[in-house]
């Protein structure tokens, strides 16, 4: 039985001293407190538990993935490789469906490595140790749309950059990041007469918001929910060739960062994405 004991002193008159005492039962609390200490025990226990279940998992998870990426790569490339011979060695004699035939066989077998490298990015991503550090935003986001405009394909892209804060992040993650969601601005705003890309960032509640605008395509916002999922695409692969892979990057890369993503878009009307990252000092 627990007890909780409270003496207090009432009169002290000519040496002779009187006190009341209150005497409580506090077994149902005490058990309660000692029960609620024996299943957070417990529960550290098996978090501790599933926490080394979950490294072990990790670890041999990647270690299946390297293999599993060497293992592919190998069939890939002699896929590659003698299509290329065959090519070469047969040259104009080759019926021009057969010629067809062939450069397909490696356009699908170069998408095929391309969809490994999407992939382990992927999981690199989710295991990586973070290095928090300051970076600069602005000559990150210039280097980037700078590389971009260096490809012919992309010189008459129009980039107009806002002035951007210093964060502090593993520049690394975001560097690829922001590199996937720009090739995507770029990407699907290279229909349009005029492609234009504007790069915004603003301070809101302790976090920096940075915006990434085009006016391109655009999607229906009803299929949003499609967006960061890996393989998921909203558009024709012929049109817009990629893995599907970037977006479900990218969100990986911004949730680690304790940060989120969303996008808002019109068909035809260009989007916009917005990546919310918490300010660290």
């Amino acid at each position: 039985m627990w007890v909780n004991l409270s003496v207090s002193l009432i009169t002290a008159d000519g040496g002779k001293r009187t006190f009341i005492a209150i005497v409580r039962d506090i077994s149902d609390r005490k058990f309660a407190t000692l029960k609620a200490e024996e299943r957070s025990e417990e529960l550290e226990e098996r978090v501790t538990e599933r926490t080394r279940e979950l490294l072990a998992a990790n670890e041999e998870l990647e270690s299946f993935s390297y293999s599993v990426s060497h293992d592919l790569r190998a069939p890939i490339r002699h896929i590659i490789g003698f299509s290329r011979i065959l090519q070469k060695q047969l040259g104009s004699d080759l019926p021009d469906t057969a010629a067809n035939s062939l450069q397909t066989i490696q356009d699908s077998a170069n998408h095929a490595g391309n969809l490994i490298d999407a992939l382990l990015a992927l999981s690199r991503a989710g295991r990586a140790e973070l290095n928090y550090e300051a970076i600069d935003l602005n000559q990150m986001i210039e280097t980037i749309c700078k590389s971009l405009q260096a490809n012919s394909e992309n010189a008459n892209v129009h980039f107009e950059i806002a002035d951007m804060p210093d964060i502090r992040g593993d520049s690394t993650l975001l560097d690829a990041a922001f590199v996937n969601l720009l090739e995507n601005a770029v990407k699907f705003s290279s229909k349009v007469d005029d492609p234009k890309v504007q790069i915004t960032a603003e301070g809101h509640e302790g976090n920096t918001i940075i915006a990434i605008k085009d006016n391109g395509v655009g999607f229906d916002m009803k299929y949003s929910d499609q967006l960061f999922g890996a393989f998921q695409r909203l558009h024709d692969q012929r049109e817009f060739p990629g893995t599907g892979i970037g977006l479900a990057l990218v969100k990986r890369i911004v949730k680690r960062h304790a940060g989120s993503i969303c996008a808002e878009s019109k068909p035809g009307e260009g989007a916009t994405f917005f990546v919310s990252l918490p300010n660290r000092s």
